[in-house]
């Protein structure tokens, strides 16, 4: 962060990808008439933020609305459609 705020004259703020994405729901987005939601972000893992009074809810270690999830292995046949995928496929689950 220091790096950047000596190269550029702007506030940086690191946040990381589940807040981020409300923020900008928020802002821009799907809640931007909201001022509480849950945002659930699927992608290379599973995660979610939480938005109250148009305020990124952080708690007292920074871990609110953070949840845990477990990535399952299940084997397809690579005769399937799935054969672009590799013989061990994750698949996610909360």
């Amino acid at each position: 962060k220091e790096i950047f705020e000596r190269k550029f004259p702007y506030k940086i703020i690191l946040e990381n990808t589940n807040k981020a994405l409300a923020m900008g729901e928020y802002t821009y987005g799907a809640a931007k008439d909201c001022k509480s939601f849950f945002c659930i972000n699927w992608g290379y893992g599973i995660g979610a933020a939480v938005m109250e009074d148009g305020r990124i809810l952080y708690g007292k270690n920074g871990a609110a609305g953070e949840f845990g999830h477990t990535i399952v292995y299940a084997t397809v046949d690579i005769k399937d459609v799935w054969k672009r995928f590799p013989r061990e496929m994750p698949w996610q689950s909360v």
